[in-house]
């Protein structure tokens, strides 16, 4: 009891949490799109910190860490994360430093940034927060289709190598309309512009590279190690689904205002149809649940 006491009050707290994330995250990108001016409020200037973009991607990275313990176990979540972190830092250093994975040289804005051999230390945070995501929506499309984990015991490994290139498809997604915006802020320059918005088409090559071999490597783990968690609420899915779902109306609304209407586009055929397939799946599986009286979940959801 004490378990299923504590596994409700994790639920409750992360979901708190991801919904004071969320309105912040909303109001910067209104504040983003409006240009409003600032007023004489003694606290504007805390608030303007507290919702500028690295502080609401720190809070993120802390979120989805939390999500990782408490959904996958401690040291799975943890290892997990640790794992897309180095990923993202050392694929990003051998990108800015020489020129490959990411098909070229290029260089981030330098600023009051603190920065590791030439990347900003938030850029892993990113890639932390787009990978994780990425995972956790393709995983969950498993429980709303009622499917587990692959496993060695199933020797599903089909399903396996289908989960890993859905998580590329999903994180290339969001760089296919976060780069260009980011190359026209001048966050980072391209020493060789690319044909697709000043980016090389091979980044997106190396996006997907980095996000597959990422999360290959750790499914493959539960794949030859499953697991079960206990008091595990699939719901808990819901959370990377829906900052998937704000991040794409966020990059969205930023291609409208830079009058990127293509790119636009690009973003409502990408990243929109993903969550919304994902939604519309997880609503005909809470219906089915409902109407059988039932909670059972799959045998593994490590």
């Amino acid at each position: 009891m004490l378990k299923i006491a504590i596994a409700k009050w994790r639920n409750v707290i992360i979901r708190g949490l991801f919904l004071f994330l969320g309105g912040l995250a909303v109001i910067f990108v209104i504040k983003t799109l409006s240009n409003p001016v600032l007023s004489g409020n003694p606290l504007a200037g805390f608030m303007d910190t507290l919702m500028s973009a690295e502080w609401i991607l720190l809070m993120a990275a802390c979120l989805l860490a939390l999500h990782a313990v408490w959904t996958l176990g401690y040291k799975r979540g943890l290892s997990f994360i640790t794992l897309i972190f180095i990923a993202g830092l050392v694929s990003e250093i051998i990108g800015v430093n020489y020129g490959l994975i990411f098909g070229g040289f290029y260089s981030y804005h330098r600023d009051s940034q603190l920065m590791l051999w030439g990347v900003p230390l938030m850029i892993p945070l990113f890639w932390g927060a787009f990978i994780y995501a990425g995972y956790n929506i393709s995983t969950s499309f498993l429980y709303w289709l009622n499917k587990k984990k692959p496993d060695k015991y199933a020797n599903n490994w089909k399903t396996l190598l289908l989960l890993i290139l859905l998580d590329g498809l999903i994180v290339v997604a969001i760089d296919l309309v976060m780069d260009p915006l980011q190359v026209q802020a001048g966050n980072w320059v391209w020493v060789s512009a690319g044909n697709y918005y000043q980016v090389p088409v091979n980044n997106f090559i190396g996006w997907f590279a980095v996000t597959a071999i990422t999360t290959g490597i750790f499914r493959f783990y539960e794949y030859l190690n499953p697991k079960l968690v206990n008091n595990f609420n699939v719901s808990m899915f819901l959370i990377p689904l829906c900052g998937y779902l704000l991040l794409c109306f966020g990059l969205i609304g930023l291609t409208l205002k830079a009058n990127l209407p293509y790119l636009t586009i690009i973003g409502l055929c990408t990243m929109l149809p993903i969550a919304v397939i994902n939604l519309a799946l997880f609503i005909r599986w809470h219906k089915k649940q409902k109407a059988t009286q039932t909670t059972v979940l799959p045998a593994d959801c490590s």
